[in-house]
């Protein structure tokens, strides 16, 4: 019989990420795979020294996910130098890490799709006065991503937005910032905080200042994190980042990397988000607001498919003319500028995370001939998809070698 897989596994099981990703990695396990696991789930267990006295060699394999922002640098490196196999979740390659010649994969949560996404969802809810991000305080890179994101495109919408930022390590001092700082915001406002522990803490500072949610700020989390977002009233909507899938994306890699064992680049892929979770915390300005969110629901589950204007109308319900001016009032673009844009995104996604052909591509995201996006994507990114592609594979290379 065929000796079982030692896969060692390190996640920190305090948060949701944590919990779901093993959830995925179990049912990865659960589909005929021979693995014998050693777990390292908690903050206690995750230590250097420990790290340091395994026995490392007796593994075929390593699962990792230690946030950079929440853990000590040395646990990182640790894992980053045992020489065997491995794919790392939501963690970023250190500086001062060995190089090592074993193959590894990186997998992420996809931030600048949840950005994205998060200002789509809030633009859709029709004409804030205003657009905000609450970090997290101590910077991580994926809370970095994510409003990078978020502020570039509502910047392509026409809108701006307005970022918080205290240096104060003092808890009192942060609050009080926070709350003067969320009376400021031009009301209404929309708010859009790294993860659900942020958008708690800013419902918890609106309460105090007597600020209405969702009247006078619509708040919108990420994790999707049901316990968190039942903490205030109302409970908060929240991104869904499909952890479990990407639980059970770096446990499939990891069996396909363990099978090669062969020297190679570290890759980097990413993983889709699963939607947004709407409870009390948002909800549309105006009729129209709520009109143009089913149809932006629409094109995002559907544009891929090849669909068209004339498909959004039909799904809508009204007059061409009646969405397409509501489409310029809460979005500050056509219905086929929406389209189009959902589809370059998936484009740059796939160019990013995969090696398929460009020919393969662009059928994969609705075009039925080649030339026409090829000078859309140039158009609207800049740069020709190889470029594109390029561009992000040195900008990985480098990420890699910081």
């Amino acid at each position: 019989m065929k000796s079982p897989k030692k896969v060692l596994i390190v996640l920190e099981m305090n948060d949701l990420s944590g919990r779901q990703q093993l959830s995925g990695i179990l049912r990865f396990i659960g589909t005929s795979h021979l693995w014998s696991i050693r777990l390292i789930q908690c903050y206690k267990e995750h230590t250097a020294e420990l790290l340091k006295h395994l026995d490392i060699n007796s593994f075929d394999g390593l699962l990792a996910n230690v946030n950079a922002g929440n853990s000590d640098i040395s646990i990182q490196n640790a894992l980053l130098s045992f020489d065997l196999p491995a794919v790392f979740m939501d963690s970023e390659p250190q500086r001062s890490a060995p190089n090592k010649t074993a193959p590894r994969t990186y997998i992420r949560v996809d931030n600048r799709n949840i950005g994205i996404s998060a200002a789509r969802h809030l633009a859709s809810l029709g004409n804030f006065s205003s657009f905000a991000f609450l970090p997290q305080e101590n910077s991580p890179h994926w809370s970095i991503a994510r409003g990078k994101a978020f502020r570039e495109e509502l910047k392509h919408m026409g809108r701006t937005c307005i970022f918080f930022e205290c240096k104060s390590a003092d808890e009192n001092s942060y609050n009080a910032k926070l709350a003067a700082w969320l009376t400021s915001l031009p009301k209404p406002a929309a708010l859009f905080c790294a993860y659900d522990a942020c958008a708690v803490r800013a419902a918890m500072a609106c309460g105090g200042c007597k600020i209405s949610i969702p009247d006078q700020i619509s708040i919108l989390g990420v994790d999707d994190d049901e316990l968190m977002c039942n903490l205030v009233s109302p409970p908060l909507s929240s991104v869904k980042p499909d952890f479990e899938g990407e639980g059970f994306l770096a446990a499939r890699t990891l069996e396909m990397i363990m099978n090669r064992n062969s020297p190679s680049r570290p890759k980097f892929m990413a993983c889709k988000i699963g939607g947004i979770s709407e409870r009390g915390s948002t909800r549309p300005l105006s009729p129209s607001g709520f009109l143009v969110q089913r149809a932006v629901d629409f094109i995002d589950r559907n544009a891929c498919r090849g669909i068209s204007v004339s498909d959004v109308v039909t799904h809508a319900g009204v007059s061409r003319s009646l969405l397409s001016l509501r489409f310029r009032q809460v979005r500050k673009e056509s219905i086929l500028q929406t389209i189009r844009g959902r589809r370059i995104q998936e484009m740059k996604r796939l160019l990013s995370s995969t090696s398929y052909p460009v020919a393969r591509i662009i059928s994969m995201c609705g075009f039925k001939s080649e030339n026409s996006p090829k000078n859309l994507f140039r158009k609207m990114s800049g740069v020709t998809m190889s470029e594109y592609r390029r561009q992000r594979s040195t900008e990985d290379a480098k990420h890699t070698t910081r």
